[in-house]
């Protein structure tokens, strides 16, 4: 049956109407002929035909009809029970619309599963308990997706307040939201378009990639997760960076040919016959999507419509993972702002190596060379330099020198030189009053370093340790230094 979008259900749709009328806010189209019978989204007089025939549940707006005799009113009441059932009876049984419980709670409708476009709708609010400063509510409809399968749940506003969290618990989906809303009021939900819009691309992308992956390596995913920033994928088996590279290409090549993005809910005989895609085993109503040619899958999350509208997928990056391998990927709109992301850096690093963006591997690897080349003959110079400073300790059992702008490392190899000269304690320094020091602490003669440079370390407000050798940092001044090495030393 034809649906208008819920955005219109405001306002009469324009255009020839459709042969039969809209589920979603009760607009139905001329019965008798002759008669022209317009819809105006406004609350009907209380107790009228109108208001008990579209008081239904489920219906997400109040609609009266004007130009017509009370006959009429309750011939149009019996069509649209009659359009009501027929509508709802192959579907009632996949538990879309309000079942009662044996423990009296109604299922929720889920208007997410029957257009997942729909972004505004009306709906009854059934309960609303407090938990933990905020409130739990539930309604009789809802277009909200509960957290479940990998996705996220939607966020919005509900009669004013604003949507926290959404889980579903023994089909009745609860809306954690900031103000109470009154039992029985009619309330008017807001999902959050951009956010709905992002978990629908990367969960479409998510069934293309796993649907490639599975034809053309056979195996499973086994886990999935939407996360704030990316997308995780667990698949059962290894995958090397050129056949990921093969599977972002295919997977990209179906979102250009744009195939349509179909959801079912098959009888159980037509499910055996179906091959499809399931981390684990389902009973009762299953949810089949599938994705193009690519993918066949039981699922429970929102989708797009068509596969133009996950926009790209990129696979950036991927690991080891329980003896599989763990996809990060991002889909839609998340790659297109990666690539900008990325691309600005580009530009970036092209400028400071005036090179093309193109170029820029190759002029970083110019550099890392040329770099390499540097320490070496940095590392030349600094062992003639401590072979001179360590010459003139010659003969003497402690050592204390200072030597500025050397790294952790050189100032070990600075500590081994004068080790090889001196008999005692020996102790290099590096760094400035205002910055701090570093230092490293030896012994050639074996003297309990470890011991000293605790001790040290307590008094220059110093921090580090180590085996042989000790190194470390002291917030203090050269003139501290050398009164601490002169009282415990005699240097």
């Amino acid at each position: 049956m034809p649906v208008c979008p819920t955005s219109r259900c405001r306002k009469a749709p324009a255009g020839s109407p459709p042969a039969s009328g809209c589920r979603f806010c009760a607009w139905f189209p001329p019965l008798l002929p002759g008669k022209r019978r317009a819809v105006a989204h406004r609350r009907p007089r209380k107790g009228s035909v109108s208001e008990l025939c579209l008081r239904r549940p489920g219906y997400m707006h109040y609609s009266t009809i004007s130009g017509v005799s009370d006959n009429e009113k309750l011939a149009l009441f019996l069509v649209l029970l009659l359009n009501f059932y027929v509508t709802i009876s192959p579907i009632s049984k996949i538990g879309l619309f309000i079942e009662r419980k044996e423990n009296g709670m109604a299922e929720t409708r889920k208007l997410y599963y029957e257009n997942g476009a729909c972004l505004q709708f009306c709906a009854t609010v059934l309960s609303c308990v407090p938990t933990d400063g905020n409130f739990a509510v539930t309604l009789d409809a809802t277009a909200f997706y509960p957290e479940g399968g990998g996705q996220p749940a939607d966020r919005g506003a509900l009669g004013g307040a604003r949507v926290l969290d959404v889980h579903e618990k023994d089909g009745v989906v609860v809306h954690t939201v900031t103000a109470p809303l009154r039992v029985g009021e009619m309330v008017q939900g807001d999902v959050d378009g951009r956010r709905r819009l992002d978990h629908m691309q990367q969960h479409t992308g998510e069934h293309i990639v796993s649907g490639i992956v599975h034809a053309q390596f056979g195996y499973d995913n086994v886990g999935f997760h939407i996360g704030a920033q990316d997308v995780t994928v667990d698949f059962s088996g290894p995958l090397t960076d050129a056949e990921l590279a093969d599977v972002e290409r295919a997977a990209n090549w179906v979102i250009w040919q744009n195939a349509p993005v179909t959801i079912a809910w098959p009888a159980p005989s037509e499910l055996a016959q179906l091959n499809y895609r399931s981390k684990k085993e389902l009973t009762g109503a299953i949810r089949i999507v599938t994705v193009a040619n690519v993918d066949v899958c039981a699922c429970c999350g929102t989708h797009v419509e068509r596969c133009g509208q996950v926009g790209s997928i990129k696979l950036t990056s991927a690991q080891s993972y329980k003896g599989g391998t763990r996809v990060t990927m991002l889909c839609g709109m998340r790659a297109y702002e990666d690539h900008c992301i990325k691309f600005q850096n580009a530009e970036a690093v092209s400028g400071l190596l005036s090179a093309k963006i193109n170029e820029t591997a190759a002029a970083v690897q110019r550099l890392a060379d040329e770099n390499a080349a540097l320490r070496a003959e940095k590392a030349a110079l600094e062992t003639r330099l401590f072979a001179a400073d360590a010459a003139a300790f010659r003969g003497r059992k402690n050592a204390l020198v200072f030597e500025p702008h050397l790294s952790p490392d050189s100032l070990r190899r600075l500590c081994t030189a004068l080790m090889e000269q001196c008999t005692g304690v020996c102790a290099a320094f590096s760094g400035t009053d205002a910055g701090g020091y570093k230092y490293a602490l030896g012994s050639a003669g074996g003297a309990d370093v470890h011991a000293l440079c605790k001790e040290m370390n307590a008094a220059l407000g110093g921090r580090g340790g180590g085996r042989e050798m000790q190194q470390g940092s002291a917030a203090c001044t050269r003139g501290d230094i050398e009164a601490f090495f002169a009282l415990r030393l005699g240097e």
